[in-house]
């Protein structure tokens, strides 16, 4: 008696990027009846900074978020995949950077999200997210003056589809030093590409921190950008909140239309209750 597509899970999740590498064998999926598959891959969000300080007594600049993930959608024929098996690796969240160790010492950057991939012939890959740049400050006539200080942009995919996702930026507006925060940018969705290609995106750039120069606010912290996810808007990560003084990570991704949770089920962003990993989902039909 030939099997039923139900004696199978038409649903599997790769969620560990301490897995070297899944194997996936579509021969399984063929026995038990299913003639489809849809891959929905994110990357993994990038690191925060760590905090700056100032040789001003208060003055601070906090970090800025890093970028969101950005995802890659296929779709096609199991008969048409070139090899039997295929290869999954997940990408890991990108580590946070240390706060400067005195005044005048830069603070240190994010590290980048790591990239997900499903191979079969093809590398198909969501980029992660970039740290999130340091801030710094130079003392110069008795006041503080930021240098730098950059949200992570929005990671992209292996097949070069989709825009957008730049960090947000504290920049100098004066030669006095003056600062004014910038907001980060969404990801942007493209949809088409080489078969089994359909869709792909970027995630959305972190949002800066709360810089203070002379003691007085210059600018607030700003929230992450949403990311564009590359299987609809019903897919889009939203980006992190801005805490008291941390700016927001960038927006990966929602999985939930495929999980059933209508709630959201966000990967690829760093923010509290989201998933800072990457993920790697194939859905049979």
């Amino acid at each position: 008696m030939r099997p039923q597509p139900k004696q199978l899970s038409p649903l599997t999740i790769f969620t560990d990027p301490t897995v070297p590498t899944y194997f996936w064998d579509r021969r399984k999926a063929i026995m038990f009846g299913y003639t489809d598959y849809e891959v929905f891959i994110v990357g993994a969000a990038g690191g925060r900074a760590g905090d700056a300080k100032g040789q001003i007594s208060g003055d601070m600049m906090y970090s800025c978020g890093g970028g969101g993930g950005g995802s890659l959608r296929l779709q096609g024929k199991l008969l048409a995949l070139t090899n039997d098996v295929s290869q999954i690796a997940v990408g890991a969240a990108g580590v946070i950077g240390a706060d400067s160790p005195s005044f005048e010492a830069p603070a240190g950057n994010g590290t980048d999200g790591g990239n997900s991939t499903f191979i079969n012939n093809v590398v198909y890959e969501a980029h992660g997210g970039k740290g999130a740049i340091g801030g710094d400050y130079d003392f110069t006539t008795s006041r503080d003056v930021v240098t730098v200080s950059e949200g992570g942009d929005g990671g992209g995919n292996s097949a070069g589809l989709g825009t957008g996702g730049t960090g947000g930026r504290a920049l100098k507006t004066d030669p006095d030093g003056d600062v004014a925060g910038t907001a980060p940018e969404i990801g942007n969705l493209i949809t088409g590409g080489v078969p089994p290609v359909v869709a792909g995106s970027f995630g959305g750039g972190g949002g800066p921190g709360k810089v203070k120069i002379g003691g007085s606010l210059k600018a607030p912290p700003y929230a992450g950008a949403d990311g564009a996810a590359a299987a609809g808007a019903i897919f889009v990560g939203p980006g992190g909140a801005a805490s008291t003084n941390w700016g927001g990570f960038g927006g990966g991704a929602n999985i939930g239309y495929y999980t059933g949770n209508f709630e959201g089920e966000y990967y690829g962003c760093g923010a509290s209750g989201y998933h800072k990993d990457g993920v790697v989902v194939i859905k049979l039909s």
